[in-house]
């Protein structure tokens, strides 16, 4: 029953890979038991690359620019499935967005070349 806790307590917010890892369980066996709930495995907590492509008006190039500066904190949704480069999927929390926009590199005061009143909660 405490697996279950744990189980319903992380679907949607991380991969079936942590899910597992987390209960010392295989991953096929969480997909199974997921499944056998009647639960979708899809992680909905948090932004995509795509979503934050939509919002900010820039690709994914200057994004992961961003990432690589140190400006804008990712985190990968640890599947097996990629972009098509050999990477995992891109995460974004919604509080690293806004300290993102919040604060400019440096203390320059510049809002890191994003078009002008571009914000999440404009999406």
């Amino acid at each position: 029953m405490e697996q279950i806790d744990t189980l319903d307590r992380l679907l949607g917010k991380v991969s079936t890979c942590t899910i597992a890892k987390r209960l010392r369980r295989t991953e096929t066996s969480v997909v199974m038991k997921i499944k056998a709930l009647g639960h979708s495995r899809r992680v909905t907590e948090g932004y995509t690359m795509r979503d934050l492509e939509d919002c900010f008006g820039e690709d994914h190039h200057k994004i992961q620019k961003w990432i690589a500066k140190g400006w804008l904190r990712d985190r990968r949704q640890g599947t097996k499935r990629h972009d098509g480069n050999g990477h995992d999927i891109h995460r974004f929390r919604e509080s690293d967005i806004l300290r993102f926009l919040k604060e400019p590199p440096n203390g320059s005061g510049t809002n890191r070349g994003l078009p002008s009143g571009a914000c999440p909660y404009h999406c």
